[in-house]
């Protein structure tokens, strides 16, 4: 799963300068597959670079 927020810790990302976008948040589990991963890094890289 991935959700975006600041996860009621609004003062903190406030201080960090992550308002009003705040963090995204990524959530891997045992039923999660390496290919998915790997992808999921990929794209985020991808994002990053760009």
């Amino acid at each position: 799963f991935v959700w975006e927020g600041n996860f009621y810790a609004l003062e903190l990302t406030e201080a960090l300068g992550l308002e009003p976008e705040g963090v995204l948040r990524v959530g891997v589990l045992h039923y999660n597959t390496m290919d998915e991963v790997d992808r999921f890094l990929d794209e985020l890289a991808d994002i990053l670079s760009s």
